[in-house]
């Protein structure tokens, strides 16, 4: 995630970071073993595109991320 710094004040990142890190510990509880690679790196994915669609907050980034919402794309 450190190509974003130049777009995201350490705040905005720090909140990117535990979104990603809370969603993924919740997958891999979901799945009672460690998430792939190739999972991580979709998940990294969709988090920062939600993450540029606008303004957000922890709560906020989290719902876009793992609801069904078409805003992030």
């Amino acid at each position: 995630m450190n190509a974003f710094k130049s777009v995201f004040d350490p705040l905005d990142l720090a909140i990117i970071d535990r979104v990603y890190e809370a969603i993924l510990a919740q997958l891999e509880a979901q799945r009672d073993r460690d998430v792939n690679e190739r999972l991580k790196d979709g998940l990294r994915k969709r988090v920062m595109t939600c993450a540029g669609a606008s303004q957000f907050d922890f709560d906020a980034l989290y719902d876009r991320v793992v609801g069904n919402r078409s805003d992030c794309f």
